[in-house]
């Protein structure tokens, strides 16, 4: 079984990317992020990626605007038809947040 065939038998996965605190922005040109990025969506499908940040930690790095501008580039590079599912289609379609509003 490969890592794809392994990955699709996980159902939650938390991980802490911390990617902009770990790698100054000001200092990164965005190369390995975008790799990082393809890694991903080859290995779990972009149906089962939510977008997020560690906000405020990430300002340590740079600007949200330019975190989130470097995350959307990423993904439109490797698919730009994923960018509304990971950026959050996918997380509207796990969480149900409509079900949860008790206006």
């Amino acid at each position: 079984m490969g890592a794809r065939g392994i990955t699709e038998r996980i159902t939650v996965i938390d991980r802490d990317f911390d990617f902009a605190a770990r790698h100054h922005l000001e200092k990164f040109s965005g190369v390995l992020f975008k790799r990082s990025i393809a890694f991903l969506i080859d290995l779990f499908g972009p149906e089962r990626l939510l977008w997020g940040s560690d906000w405020p930690v990430l300002t340590l790095a740079g600007g949200y605007r330019e975190w989130f501008d470097l995350a959307v580039e990423a993904i439109t590079a490797k698919d730009a038809d994923a960018l509304p599912a990971i950026m959050g289609g996918n997380a509207l379609r796990i969480y149900h947040p409509s079900r949860h509003n008790r206006a």
